[in-house]
């Protein structure tokens, strides 16, 4: 950060994206002198590591109207609690700055875990990690080993954290050195928990132009989290119910069986019969706790079928970690924004699908539509009579029979796949 051109570089940012928090690392002096630069920005309020020497140093710094408490910090990390304005939920930030060294950054990694399992609000963490998470996240330099991923990968496991879908170049570290000597990583990302997808589940990770630095800016643009109506999609836990035969029998109507309210609840009912000490009580306890067990298997078989992870199974109380799969698959299949002919970003899905739809028009439409027969005389014939003949023959049961079972019941479960379970279930 001592860099004129990075400073320079900062002022740009901050006016032409207006950030309401920015989490500085490397600032390499005294962190007092940023002060007026900050306030010149627009940010009156801050927290600042001041730096050993000339390596190090953290600030993170905010706009007034954001209600922020800074809980704790470090050499390495800053955390913080954040209020936010428009009535969403609060939630925490880890603005940090990892250890180029091994050891010293597996301690590190060990601290930030005991704080991520004595949370109480969802969690976003920023920085510099000083590792990367896989092998494409590397270029030049030692051949790529495991060890390089490990320590961020289990930190990543443990906390349940997802990563953001990520626009811009791919790394955001170089040492600025020729080729074939230039090196370049992903060192520098965002990390959410969970619920704290659920509610900006459209954030978007933005890696900026990089000027008079080794590291690259990185701009989270972040959204209200807003459900889109969803269409059919089967629900592999009704096939655990004992009549759903029968059911299939009389109507297609079945309802859905929500085992999330259904764990709530008995879980409610345990709670009020374990205060009671009759033996009627006791029995009663007993039945519910099976329903309970019975309950919570359903919810995991619903969470399997969304996260699609197909090589753990079913009965290992894996509900958390299928439930973070979903979201992170829900993040990276959104499109916050997209950018028009006329080169300006355009957010929200009104914009989104005009774009959307004007592409495709224009890509597929032509000002003169005249077709030339001689185009299709002179082409070569790819679809023998022989190869016709046998796309035109007759579709036998067996075929069908044959391509159905052989569908993935958790890949896409819309009407096809419904077909398939059932079949595959029910039907023999």
């Amino acid at each position: 950060m001592g860099n004129p051109l990075t400073i320079r570089h900062l002022k740009n940012i901050c006016s032409y994206y207006s950030p309401e928090c920015i989490f500085l690392l490397e600032i390499k002096q005294d962190g007092k002198r940023f002060i007026n630069l900050l306030r010149k920005c627009g940010y009156d309020d801050y927290f600042i590591v001041p730096s050993l020497g000339t390596a190090g140093g953290l600030i993170m710094a905010w706009k007034n109207h954001l209600g922020i408490t800074i809980i704790s910090s470090s050499s390495y990390y800053i955390q913080a609690h954040i209020l936010h304005y428009d009535n969403l939920p609060s939630w925490q930030f880890i603005g940090l700055h990892l250890h180029y060294e091994v050891s010293t950054r597996r301690k590190q990694f060990q601290e930030l875990t005991n704080i991520l399992r004595n949370r109480s609000c969802p969690i976003l963490i920023s920085g510099d990690f000083n590792s990367i998470l896989r092998h494409e996240e590397k270029s030049g330099g030692a051949s790529f080993s495991s060890h390089m991923t490990e320590d961020l990968l289990h930190f990543t496991s443990s906390g349940c954290l997802l990563e953001f879908p990520t626009s811009g170049p791919p790394f955001t570290w170089s040492n600025k050195r020729p080729h074939p000597n230039l090196i370049e990583k992903v060192l520098d990302r965002f990390l959410a928990s969970a619920d704290w997808h659920d509610t900006w589940c459209n954030g978007l990770s933005i890696h900026l132009e990089v000027i008079g630095s080794d590291h690259r800016p990185i701009l989270l643009h972040s959204m209200a989290y807003t459900k889109a109506k969803a269409g059919f999609k089967f629900d592999k836990r009704w096939l655990t119910n004992t009549t759903i035969a029968s059911l299939v029998e009389e109507t297609w109507n079945v309802n859905k069986l929500n085992s999330r309210s259904r764990v709530d609840t008995l879980q409610m009912q345990l709670l009020s019969l374990s205060s009671q000490h009759d033996e009627n009580s006791f029995h009663q306890c007993r039945e519910v706790e099976q329903e309970l067990r019975k309950a919570i298997a359903e919810e995991e078989i619903f969470w399997r079928q969304k996260s699609r992870v197909k090589w753990l199974h079913e009965g290992d109380r894996n509900t958390s970690y299928f439930h973070a799969c979903t979201r992170s698959r829900r993040c990276t299949n959104t499109i916050p924004r997209l950018k028009n002919c006329s080169g300006v970003w355009c957010e929200g899905q009104d914009a989104i699908a005009d774009i959307a739809q004007q592409y495709f028009q224009t890509i597929f439409a032509t000002s003169n539509p005249a077709i030339n027969d001689l185009h299709f005389l002179s082409s070569c014939r790819k679809v023998s009579r022989r190869m016709n003949r046998w796309l035109l023959r007759p579709v036998f049961i067996e075929e069908t029979k044959l391509a159905i079972f052989s569908l993935n019941p958790d890949s896409a479960p819309g009407p096809m796949v419904l077909l398939a379970i059932f079949s595959g279930t029910i039907g023999r």
